[in-house]
């Protein structure tokens, strides 16, 4: 593929594509824990979604969405300093280099915002996801050992960071 990929800060106005994105991923991935059936949202409320977050950075092709990530500060003041972070791609994009960029992004901002520690969590599946991380300095910080069960098979929850 040789599309030009923008990544940018999401805008309200992109609430009902973001929702499609999360839908589609949902729905050719076992590596999130809910299913598109649980994932309830609506338009509204993934608006007020966008503003709460402390960054939210969207991956475009054409006005097509193909990817998302979530920053979300610490809800304490003695959490202030972390965020944790969440990565949406489209199957199809995954080899494009887009979380690469993305995360360099989220650093480059955490670092401008003060975030000392940026926390994750990644099921044991997930290797592509989780050699990502690890090329970005992401450490395994521990496990929820059987958090889940995908088609009748249990799978760890592992808790990554990378300090700043």
């Amino acid at each position: 593929m040789n599309e030009t990929v923008t990544i940018r800060k999401a805008r309200k106005d992109d609430a009902e594509e973001i929702l499609k994105l999360v839908d589609q991923v949902f729905g050719e991935s076992t590596n999130f824990p809910n299913t598109p059936e649980e994932f309830d949202i609506t338009v509204e409320q993934e608006e007020e979604y966008i503003e709460k977050m402390s960054l939210f950075l969207v991956a475009v092709i054409d006005d097509r969405m193909i990817g998302s990530l979530t920053l979300d500060k610490g809800p304490y003041k003695k959490s202030h300093h972390t965020a944790l972070l969440g990565i949406t791609i489209l199957e199809g994009y995954t080899s494009m280099k887009i979380g690469s960029k993305m995360l360099e992004d989220t650093i480059k901002w955490c670092k401008e915002n003060g975030i000392k520690k940026i926390n994750l969590e990644v099921f044991e599946t997930n290797l592509r996801a989780i050699g990502l991380y690890r090329k970005f300095g992401f450490i395994e910080e521990g496990r929820r050992q059987k958090e889940y069960k995908v088609n009748e098979q249990y799978i760890d929850n592992i808790l990554m960071a990378k300090f700043l």
